[in-house]
């Protein structure tokens, strides 16, 4: 029996959690009795009815796994946290549960990495290196490893950590098949780094055409719905990562700025979050229009599946959380998008709706997205069919194919049922 390993998701982030969900669906469609396990360091009630298993994971975590050097000395530290913890009568982590990934691993058949967007200077080399890290996991345990469809680069690291590219060099050609989601990304690992295992391929949740329930949950619960009553919605999804990388102040006057107009233009606007980060920043949106009974504040957490439910409800988004405008185009809802990275370009261009994008990072002509808003407030029904056709040619091909490719696996030994012996025949 195959024992899949799935990494680089949680639950906090909604597009994580539905590219998590839409994995274990995929994988089994393909492999229906593997056992499929997911990295976390979250702990919640819901993972009891999950037909998946968490495993405890953090940078503590990986180090045992790795049976780095530093692995007497982070356990010490831990210890000594928790002797703190105990006597401040506050939770603490047992010290097996930083076990359960190294025990663990030693039984995994296959790796499948949907970190969606780590290797990259604009996450530091923190992130790069927790991204790393998974490679090594698997290049030390000689499992075979597919790196999902995500975004890549750039490369920029500041001069102290110019060391990450070497190491790059040498694990990057380790996964089976690392699928791009830009050709930005696609470019700079092929042509960066000499890659031939790289392959350009579209977002999982976008390929996806839908989740059986019964792959997710042992006992299927009821998905909410969010009920609206009025016509002619809008929906407004802000995303904190523009202001961390981008200008706060800009970005507010740009909301205020399109909110004003799509109330002249008759909508009801709902602001509402994709991740638990955005919540400040939707109630500063409100705020600016406290007063207007048009504009409404949603202060729910929903659920990737929820949220994939109530998206429909809008003739358009104006989005600036990736997963956010993936899950409206999937259903034909255009977007205007507010992006701060390559990836919501090129996310755009794959849908055919290129000239609503904006790049918040830069110097943007607000008229200019003025108008856009106002040609989306007139078009939005063609451009849902100019969607929906896109979408048609993007879901003819799977990249979850790979799981069940005896081609592909082959050279990495045991995979599918086959024994070692079936595979050198």
């Amino acid at each position: 029996m195959e024992k899949i390993l799935i990494t680089g998701a949680n639950f906090n982030n909604k597009g994580a959690q539905s590219m998590l969900f839409i994995a274990v669906n995929e994988i089994r469609n393909r492999l229906p009795d593997a056992e499929i396990f997911f990295t976390t360091w979250e702990s919640l009630p819901e993972f009891s009815n999950l037909t998946f298993y968490p495993v405890f994971y953090n940078e503590e975590a990986m180090q045992i796994a790795l049976d780095s050097k530093r692995k007497y000395r982070i356990l010490l530290v831990r210890i000594l946290k928790n002797i703190i913890k105990k006597i401040m009568h506050r939770e603490v982590l047992e010290i097996k549960r930083f076990y359960e990934l190294k025990e663990l691993i030693q039984d995994i058949t296959l790796i499948a990495d949907i970190s969606g967007y780590n290797l990259g200077s604009k996450w530091g080399a923190a992130g790069s290196e927790n991204f790393l890290n998974y490679i090594r996991l698997a290049k030390l345990y000689k499992i075979p490893m597919v790196v999902m469809p995500q975004s890549f680069g750039p490369f920029d690291y500041d001069e102290k950590d110019k060391g990450i590219l070497d190491e790059m060099k040498e694990l990057l050609p380790y996964p089976l098949k690392i699928y791009a989601r830009e050709w930005e990304g696609y470019g700079l690992l092929t042509e960066g780094f000499s890659l031939s295992n790289v392959e350009k391929s579209a977002d999982i949740v976008l390929q996806n055409t839908g989740i059986d329930l019964s792959n997710i949950y042992k006992i299927i619960p009821q998905i909410k719905s969010l009920n609206i009553d009025t016509k002619h919605n809008v929906a407004v999804i802000p995303n904190q990562q523009c202001v961390i990388h981008g200008n706060y102040s800009v970005l507010i006057n740009i909301y205020q700025r399109i909110i004003q107009l799509l109330l002249e233009n008759g909508k009801d606007i709902y602001v509402f979050r994709h991740a638990g980060e955005d919540l400040k920043l939707c109630t500063d949106i409100k705020e600016l229009f406290k007063s207007n009974v048009n504009v409404h504040l949603i202060d729910y957490d929903f659920s990737c599946l929820e949220f994939d439910r109530f998206i429909k409800n809008f003739e358009f988004s104006v989005s600036s959380r990736f997963h956010a405008t993936v899950h409206a185009y999937r259903n034909g809802i255009p977007c205007i998008v507010l992006g701060w990275a390559v990836k919501y370009k090129e996310l755009t261009e794959t849908v055919g709706q290129g000239q609503f994008c904006y790049d918040i990072l830069r110097t943007v002509d607000q008229t200019d997205i003025l108008r856009a808003v106002k040609e989306m407030c007139s078009t939005y029904e063609l451009q849902s069919k100019i969607i929906l056709e896109y979408l048609y040619a993007i879901r003819k091909e799977n990249c979850f194919d790979i799981f069940t490719s005896k081609e592909n696996m082959r050279p990495y030994g045991c995979i599918n049922g086959e024994t070692e012996a079936e595979i050198s025949e």
